[in-house]
C-alpha cells in the first residue's frame, strides 16, 4: 500500500460526504449510499481512463484506436491501478453500511 491509496481512499470518503451532506440538505433519503456511490464512480472513470492511456502506450497507438471498453479490460491494469479502484470501494461500502447500522 503506498501513498496514492490512502489519498484515493480519503477523496473517496470526502466525496462520499459532500454529496451526503448535499443530499440531506435536499430531503433526500439514503443519501449515504448515493455519496458512497459518487465516491467510487470518480475513482471508476479515473482508472478506466488510466487503463485506456497505459493501453494505447503498451500497443503503440493513438486513443482513438482504441475500442470504448478497452479501457474496462482491468486485468490489464497496474496491480497499483487496481488498488486505486479497490480500497476507495471497500471503505466507502464499509462506511455506508455503518451508516446504515448507526442511523
Amino acid at each position: 500500500m503506498n501513498r496514492t491509496h490512502l489519498e484515493h481512499v480519503v477523496a473517496a470518503l470526502l466525496i462520499m460526504v459532500a454529496a451526503w451532506g448535499l443530499l440531506a440538505l435536499l430531503g433526500i433519503p439514503a443519501g449515504h449510499w448515493a455519496g458512497a456511490l459518487a465516491g467510487v464512480f470518480f475513482f471508476v472513470g479515473r482508472e478506466y481512463t488510466q487503463g485506456e492511456r497505459n493501453l494505447a502506450h503498451a500497443e503503440s497507438v493513438h486513443l482513438t484506436h482504441l475500442r470504448w471498453y478497452d479501457g474496462l479490460r482491468f486485468w490489464r491494469w497496474t496491480p497499483d491501478g487496481r488498488l486505486d479502484l479497490l480500497l476507495p470501494l471497500v471503505v466507502c461500502l464499509v462506511a455506508a453500511l455503518l451508516v446504515q447500522l448507526l442511523l
